[in-house]
């Protein structure tokens, strides 16, 4: 332990005597001194950052004009570069603006022949479906007049052969009225 070491918190103790000879008065007073190592510290950096300044103002560039104009020149050229290339990019994104609504247009044309189509195609069968209806009921209703034509058919064929059975048959009649 040194009277320089940073961790350590230097006390000194004063004696003090106050007053005169009877009974003299002792005064005991510690006395804590930190170190200021801090402080030391502190103006070494404010010291090399002073250099530093010193040294960043008073350096001589190595630039000459030509350095110079070439580096004006090459940032003309980059912002140059920037510039179309920013103008290339807001045209493509038009373009792709303007291919979307096209696509959108073509999609909304095709969904609406495709819509057209299938009406189409519904009117079609309702048709097909209504002349097969009508088809059905035309053939029903001939298959109908065929099973009563059939029907008048066999009840006259029954009536006449009624008929037949309660009319006297002329040679029936001779062999009767003869006896």
């Amino acid at each position: 332990m040194t009277v320089n070491d940073p961790d350590t918190i230097h006390t000194t103790e004063v004696r003090e005597t106050i007053g005169a000879a009877p009974e003299p008065t002792v005064v005991h007073r510690t006395v804590v001194r930190e170190s200021n190592t801090g402080w030391w510290l502190a103006a070494f950096v404010a010291v090399v950052a002073i250099l530093a300044v010193v040294f960043l103002v008073t350096r001589d560039p190595n630039r000459s004009d030509n350095q110079v104009q070439a580096a004006i020149d090459q940032a003309r050229t980059q912002a140059t570069l920037d510039a179309q290339n920013n103008m290339a990019a807001q045209s493509a994104a038009a373009q792709s603006a303007a291919l979307q609504q096209n696509l959108a247009q073509s999609a909304s044309a095709a969904q609406l022949a495709a819509q057209q189509d299938a009406a189409n195609r519904t009117a079609q069968a309702a048709a097909d479906a209504q002349s097969r209806a009508e088809l059905a009921a035309r053939q029903a209703n001939l298959a109908a007049q065929q099973a009563s034509q059939r029907q008048a058919e066999r009840a006259l064929e029954r009536a006449n052969r009624a008929a037949e059975a309660s009319t006297p048959t002329p040679s029936d009649t001779t062999s009767t009225s003869e006896p």
